[in-house]
């Protein structure tokens, strides 16, 4: 019998981590970070990372781990993760992986392909391009540069343009035509446990609202200015959810009222975002709708995962 791992995907403000919680208390597991934002150190509030009542009460993998400034590939997250799941294994405990992060879950279940390493030369080179011309122009260079991505990447998803340039440029050969190559997942398809939450949009959406005020009042301003006035480079953390407008509000181009308004709006849109994602890439989980966290805990006791 093959050792299983229980995914749990979804959307921010779904109840993930506290589902993680309950399940790892019935199954005797430990919990294995699948976000991006929570790999790291120094914006436990702006990440949504688990409490320190929380991190007692489970083991949790992979939280807090890196610098701001050190980007995390996914070939870079799988290693961490299946270090940690062999870790897990070992100890006879149930990995649990609990993430919103689409692209690091879907390639641990079904692999990725073996695109050599980018230089640190050229990533820097070229994320410096995208800054220096904006989004537009480096999307018409790199469709100039590679064709075959023109109306798979589009001109509006940052990471997924500067990542298919830097593979471009590297090994002369598209990253639509990597994604081809045969792939070979480093765990069985059975070994994997899929859910997926599908939370009722009007509690998603009032749990978006409410998680985006609890930031504010938890102090993340203060977790920013910290960052800035320390000089910490925020490379790998720039882009989250309501960063920008909270920069703007430390800049005093918005008030407070306005950078709620914003950065609530943002947070429901991620939300959406992540919803359909998973709808399509994620075909094998099984999909747990649900109205609020009872009904979610109830309809996953029914099911019975393991």
């Amino acid at each position: 019998m093959s050792l299983k791992i229980l995914v749990i995907a979804g959307p921010t403000a779904s109840g993930k981590s506290r589902l993680a919680l309950y399940l790892a208390e019935k199954y005797n597991g430990v919990i294995i970070n699948a976000d991006a934002l929570q790999l790291y150190k120094y914006i436990p509030i702006l990440s949504a990372q688990p409490s320190k009542d929380d991190l007692l009460q489970q083991e949790h993998r992979l939280y807090s781990i890196l610098e701001p400034d050190k980007l995390c590939s996914v070939g870079s997250f799988l290693k961490l993760a299946i270090n940690e799941i062999e870790n897990v294994f070992n100890k006879n405990k149930l990995p649990i992986i609990v993430g919103g992060s689409g692209l690091y879950i879907r390639s641990l279940i079904y692999g990725l392909s073996e695109i050599p390493e980018i230089s640190e030369t050229l990533r820097e080179e070229i994320r410096n391009q995208y800054d220096l011309v904006g989004a537009e122009s480096f999307y018409q260079s790199l469709i100039k540069a590679d064709p075959k991505v023109e109306g798979i990447i589009r001109n509006t998803d940052s990471q997924r343009m500067i990542r298919a340039f830097e593979v471009i440029k590297q090994t002369s050969k598209s990253i639509i035509e990597w994604q081809k190559d045969k792939i070979i997942p480093y765990y069985n398809q059975n070994q994997f446990i899929q859910i997926t939450l599908m939370p009722d949009r009007n509690y998603l959406y009032n749990n978006c609202n409410v998680r985006f005020k609890n930031m504010i009042e938890n102090g993340v301003i203060e977790e920013i200015k910290v960052l800035i006035k320390k000089n910490i480079k925020i490379d790998a953390v720039k882009k989250a959810v309501g960063m920008i407008e909270m920069i703007q509000y430390l800049e005093g181009t918005i008030d407070l009222s306005e950078l709620i308004k914003l950065g609530e709006q943002k947070t429901r849109n991620y939300a959406k975002r992540q919803i359909t994602w998973f709808k399509h890439q994620l075909p094998e989980a099984k999909r747990i709708l649900y109205a609020d966290y009872n009904e979610l805990v109830n309809t996953v006791n029914y099911i019975n995962l393991l």
